[in-house]
């Protein structure tokens, strides 16, 4: 959907709240820097996405907004270097449960809104 349209939508208010929490958060964590452009370089482009999340019957519970890179406009080596993203594979999360039951560990659970990229 765009911005605009999603904006001055009946639901526009929501949507604009869902926006301030999605800024909020990426400041919180410090997304990102400003830095001067490099001379002969292209500003990398953004969009929003937004999605209504809903329950079991259908009702909407939340609105939210990502602010995302258009990253398919990047070139490797110019744009970016090398790219690492953690990723837990379900076998590997089951295992450390099952080690730290055998263990008698305490388990605490973290949820995760955002990350630094």
């Amino acid at each position: 959907m765009l911005m605009k349209v999603v904006v001055d939508s009946k639901d526009g208010k929501l949507w604009k709240e869902a926006m301030v929490d999605e800024m909020a958060s990426l400041h919180k964590i410090e997304a990102w820097d400003l830095v001067e452009l490099s001379a002969g370089r292209k500003p990398i482009g953004r969009k929003w996405v937004f999605k209504k999340k809903t329950n079991a019957e259908g009702k909407v519970e939340k609105y939210k907004a990502w602010l995302v890179e258009k990253g398919y406009s990047q070139v490797s080596g110019i744009y970016f270097g090398d790219i690492f993203s953690l990723v837990a594979k379900g076998t590997s999360i089951r295992l450390l449960l099952s080690v730290a039951t055998a263990f008698d560990f305490g388990v605490e659970y973290m949820p995760v809104n955002s990350s630094k990229v």
